[in-house]
């Protein structure tokens, strides 16, 4: 059953192509100027990979889904009905609706639920939920619903965090070196924050 993760993973991401939009100063400055949890950082780096999943096309849904079912077979331990079944197909069409019909879900990136479903697993949510061997759109709900949460509060240390132009460090002299110093401060704050704008715009928080 790894396999066929593995290669369901290997697919969606062949489907999806590379679409992250962080700019490397941005991804710098999350990892070497704030006090981030691991938790956190991989809530933003789910973030930044891959399209909201209402944003996928046909293909690209039917391999998020079979795949999504899969994990969280392996993940929970949770026995599956037969791949194709009757059984599995409306298992399956739940899981889709809830996550197209709930505004809260709907913009979440298949890589947040996969990250959802593994932090509650490891228990790094505020509430461990547990499926009791069976798999329902009530248990994914509730987990992302907490994810959701946990998403929120991360995305709110890094709006706090972004650095104010006026908080540049200013030159204490006017030789060459602290102009061109300053100069390329200036230029790394740009980048950052015309990246985290960018951010900002197609990835709907």
């Amino acid at each position: 059953m790894k396999n066929e993760v593995q290669k369901q993973d290997n697919q969606l991401q062949r489907q999806q192509g590379n679409t992250t939009l962080l700019t490397e100063s941005v991804q710098t400055f999350l990892q070497n100027s704030l006090n981030w949890t691991s938790q956190e950082l991989t809530i933003l780096k789910a973030r930044e990979k891959g399209l909201p999943i209402t944003r996928y096309n046909e293909k690209q849904q039917a391999i998020f889904y079979d795949a999504l079912m899969i994990r969280i077979g392996v993940i929970y331990g949770i026995s599956l009905p037969q791949v194709g079944s009757t059984a599995w197909k409306t298992i399956r069409q739940e899981l889709e609706d809830l996550l197209y019909q709930n505004p809260r879900f709907s913009v979440l990136t298949g890589e947040e639920v996969i990250q959802a479903l593994r932090m509650n697993a490891d228990g790094e949510l505020d509430e461990r939920i547990e499926p009791y061997g069976v798999l329902s759109r009530k248990f994914l709900a509730q987990i992302l619903d907490g994810f959701v949460v946990r998403k929120s509060k991360t995305i709110e240390k890094f709006d706090r965090s972004l650095p104010q132009e006026q908080e540049l460090r200013k030159p204490d002299r006017t030789d060459i070196d602290i102009e061109y110093a300053l100069f390329l401060q200036k230029e790394m704050y740009k980048e950052l924050i015309n990246g985290y704008r960018i951010y900002r715009t197609y990835k709907i928080l």
